[in-house]
């Protein structure tokens, strides 16, 4: 700490040591002395000294937004964020139906169901590596900056500068969506099979194109690789469309519980 204690031209004091609990409760004498500080260092080893809940990559927003932009620390890192499953290997959606999505989220906070907007098509097809696109999860606001998403779920912002990102459903939409989520994850995987099938494409070629067999497919699953085949008969632009939200709701609802 001696090189703080020099930037400061002062020791800090023992009785200090871990006595702000999070970057939301730094003082504004505290403020002050991070304006003298001129490293990632000096920085990083003054708040880790005063702060219980500190990691370095917190600390470079922070600098950025409060000590240098003038934020106010008590509601800096708060946020609005959509959580929705995690999207371990390539057969994960095989296996999930609706009863297991209500499981999943059954002790999460927040308020049920919402979606991520898959849209524009253009942005869509050019990151279909990020599964969130028309997944479905739940809403959770004013979430502090060291909240962390539960395990096996991903987070994101629920807004933009452009505006809303998520959209709310109710639990018969939600359903829906999340067929059409898993016809377009399928779609992502089995993408060089759709690209060489073209109209030709068949339920046991798209499951083989991800090592799936049928037995292992919930209701869900089933209704929306039926759905997927039938899109994959529509002209389709990647610019203008969005496989799994091509075709309409009739072909995603045949079968439901």
């Amino acid at each position: 700490m001696k090189h703080v204690e020099q930037a400061l031209h002062r020791q800090l004091s023992s009785d200090d040591h871990h006595s702000i609990a999070t970057l939301n409760d730094v003082t504004q004498d505290m403020l002050a002395d991070l304006r003298l500080l001129t490293t990632r260092s000096q920085i990083d080893a003054y708040l880790a000294f005063y702060i219980v809940r500190y990691r370095s990559g917190d600390g470079d927003k922070f600098m950025r937004e409060v000590v240098a932009g003038g934020a106010d620390p008590r509601a800096w890192g708060r946020r609005n964020v959509f959580v929705h499953l995690e999207e371990p290997d390539e057969r994960f959606c095989l296996h999930l139906d609706w009863a297991s999505m209500e499981a999943r989220f059954a002790e999460a906070g927040g308020t049920r169901w919402w979606q991520a907007r898959p849209v524009p098509a253009s942005d869509v097809n050019q990151a279909l590596h990020w599964s969130g696109w028309g997944a479905v999860g739940v809403r959770i606001d004013d979430v502090p900056y060291w909240w962390r998403h539960p395990k096996a779920t991903m987070d994101s912002d629920c807004a933009d500068d452009t505006g809303a990102l998520v959209e709310h459903l109710d639990d018969a939409s939600a359903r829906l969506a999340l067929r059409r989520w898993i016809a377009l994850r399928l779609s992502w995987w089995a993408r060089r099979y759709l690209e060489e099938a073209g109209t030709a494409v068949v339920d046991n070629g798209l499951l083989a194109a991800v090592g799936g067999v049928r037995q292992e497919l919930t209701t869900d699953a089933a209704v929306a690789i039926r759905a997927l085949v039938k899109e994959a008969t529509l002209p389709y632009d990647p610019e203008r469309d969005v496989r799994g939200f091509m075709g309409p709701d009739t072909w995603y609802t045949d079968g439901a519980r």
